[in-house]
């Protein structure tokens, strides 16, 4: 999906159920400065993609450096959404000098999940994980049960409960996961990168977000000097018309 004739090149990547079009609603903002290519991420959109073949973090970046070539740039901005925001910033962790600006709305790969951790990286857990998502109403029972204590968060619950109910969408939930498990980043490094480098970072969160939650973003943005954290009186699905008027004032400054 393309959009828009400016002379920045800007990359973006959806988040998790959603599709390249869900930047759409972002053209009247970002037209006039960027030309914007959404991407589909594998298993959603348009996008073949064997199930148990990995999406890399290679992958990503030479999508991108093939995209760079294409438009003649030599920097790229980088938009993501949720879990779109772990290949965007894997992309940018691995190489820094490519990237003019990060715009992160409500990402995902600000700060480590320990329990999608366990789902996807240990074998035992990627074992158990496949049991629990081949028997839904067991996991949603355990989820219930894991939610009345304060280790789970209830909107990792409330996550796994919603999308495991219909095999399609826990079929997403397990290829999507364990197909980009490449994209773990640190966000210790990630701040060491952005305090040495020219990249400016605008993150865009909703104040009642409880996917991420805005103290994430404040903790991450703090003592960055090219780094900012605007919040908005939203939840977490922000990729709305509204948006628009947050990024225009940014760029208006």
């Amino acid at each position: 999906m393309q959009f828009g004739n400016g002379t920045r090149l800007m990359v973006c990547f959806h988040g998790f159920g959603d599709n390249a079009a869900a930047f759409n609603v972002l053209e009247p903002s970002l037209k006039d400065r960027y030309t914007v290519v959404s991407i589909d991420l594998p298993f959603h959109g348009e996008t073949n993609w064997t199930p148990g073949e990995p999406f890399t973090p290679e992958q990503a970046n030479a999508l991108v450096d093939d995209l760079m070539s294409r438009f003649n740039v030599k920097q790229v901005s980088l938009a993501a959404f949720s879990i779109g925001g772990k290949i965007a910033l894997k992309v940018f962790e691995t190489n820094p000098e490519k990237v003019e600006e990060l715009w992160l709305f409500a990402p995902d790969g600000l700060k480590n999940n320990i329990w999608y951790n366990i789902a996807v990286y240990p074998t035992w857990g990627r074992k158990l994980f496949r049991f629990l998502l081949d028997r839904p109403k067991f996991l949603i029972g355990v989820v219930n049960l894991l939610k009345a204590t304060t280790v789970f968060p209830k909107s990792f619950a409330q996550f796994l409960i919603h999308n495991v109910r219909q095999r399609e969408s826990r079929e997403r939930v397990w290829n999507t996961w364990i197909g980009i498990r490449g994209f773990e980043v640190s966000p210790r490094r990630l701040n060491e990168l952005l305090k040495v480098s020219q990249t400016k970072c605008h993150i865009v969160m909703g104040q009642h977000d409880p996917v991420i939650k805005p103290r994430i973003g404040r903790t991450f943005v703090k003592g960055l000097p090219n780094a900012e954290l605007h919040l908005i009186p939203r939840g977490h699905y922000i990729m709305k018309p509204y948006l628009n008027d947050v990024i225009a004032r940014i760029l208006d400054r």
